[in-house]
């Protein structure tokens, strides 16, 4: 899809959700140009067949070049279950997403819609996030972000159902060589990009959350339940990080909470929570 454009018209934002429904054959869709002329809320439910245990990959993937318009400041974004969504962004001279190359291992600023992630969807993201006045709600996988920069009033919840997962790197992470354990299939259609999971990208950034010699690895998308981990975390301005009672561990290695910007923890704990 070369363009797409949704408008409310003049109504204030509601809370019905307008949802971007596919024949139930299609399992990938990709929209070169999201514009968005008021604000709107936007889902994108899983196909009907979709189940977590039995058919995690069985899912509906939309993969979104550029968020254009007056109301990308104030539409939201939802990925529900059984769904995979990628933020692409386009490169400078790039008018299509299938011209974008290996975007999701490069680095570039992205001002996008405010998104929620469900439980059992997944969120694709570039290397480098910044949000600037956007919320982004974690309860499902989160894919791909090694840098997340927060500014002028952002928001971001981490949920216990949630985790962020590294996409391996085109070299290092990704030689069979390499001390680093990935999983191939976890991402599922469109990509193959291998994954690093969080205790294993730990390790691999001789963190203290590394688990000690003979301690088992956590190798599926179950053990990283709760856990959250960065290349670099920064919160600034008035920017506030609210991590959700259950949340395990929040992992960077590099943490700023600089200015006025909060972090915030919810309970209740019934076990140790990790920030480092």
């Amino acid at each position: 899809v070369r363009r797409l454009e949704l408008d409310n018209s003049d109504r204030v934002r509601t809370p019905y959700f307008t949802q971007l429904q596919l024949p139930a054959w299609r399992r990938l869709v990709e929209v070169d140009e999201l514009h968005l002329g008021s604000g709107v809320q936007l889902a994108v439910p899983g196909p009907p067949v979709f189940d977590p245990v039995a058919m995690p990959l069985n899912r509906t993937a939309v993969v979104l070049g550029n968020v254009t318009g007056v109301g990308s400041g104030t539409s939201a974004l939802h990925a529900l279950a059984g769904t995979t969504v990628s933020l692409a962004g386009l490169r400078p001279g790039v008018r299509r997403v299938s011209e974008n190359g290996d975007w999701v291992r490069q680095s570039q600023e992205q001002r996008v819609v405010s998104m929620t992630v469900e439980e059992h969807a997944r969120l694709v993201l570039p290397q480098s996030l910044i949000l600037r006045s956007v919320a982004l709600t974690v309860r499902g996988d989160v894919f791909g972000a090694r840098s997340l920069w927060m500014h002028e009033g952002s928001s971001s919840e981490l949920g216990s159902s949630g985790a962020m997962r590294i996409l391996a790197r085109a070299t290092r992470d990704a030689d069979p060589s390499s001390s680093l354990e990935t999983d191939d299939a976890a991402l599922g259609p469109p990509f193959k990009a291998p994954i690093v999971t969080w205790q294993t990208w730990a390790c691999a950034a001789e963190l203290p959350a590394c688990p000690h010699p003979g301690q088992r690895l956590a190798g599926s998308s179950a053990d990283d339940r709760g856990r959250f981990a960065f290349g670099s975390l920064r919160v600034l301005d008035d920017a506030t990080l609210t991590v959700a009672g259950g949340v395990r561990s929040v992992v960077a290695s590099e943490l700023d909470v600089l200015h006025s910007a909060a972090v915030t923890v919810q309970g209740p704990e019934t076990g140790q929570l990790r920030i480092e």
